[in-house]
């Protein structure tokens, strides 16, 4: 994902309103579900967290992250 307006990817944007702007996009009433830390409460590609702890925010909920199962 790039950032609309410096063209940089999200996890090295420095634009000082795109944590802002990312926690918009999963919050109620979108249709869109995004990848986010609640340990930091940070979109993942602007995590730096040791150990984060990753959830799907979806129409303002965090829910579990999907398991995909190994062959």
């Amino acid at each position: 994902m790039y950032c609309m307006r410096c063209s940089h990817h999200v996890a090295s944007c420095t634009c000082p309103d795109i944590a802002e702007r990312l926690s918009g996009l999963g919050g109620a009433g979108t249709h869109t579900a995004v990848k986010w830390c609640t340990k930091c409460d940070n979109h993942y590609a602007q995590c730096k967290c040791a150990v984060p702890e990753f959830v799907l925010r979806c129409e303002g909920q965090d829910r579990p992250l999907p398991v995909t199962p190994r062959n």
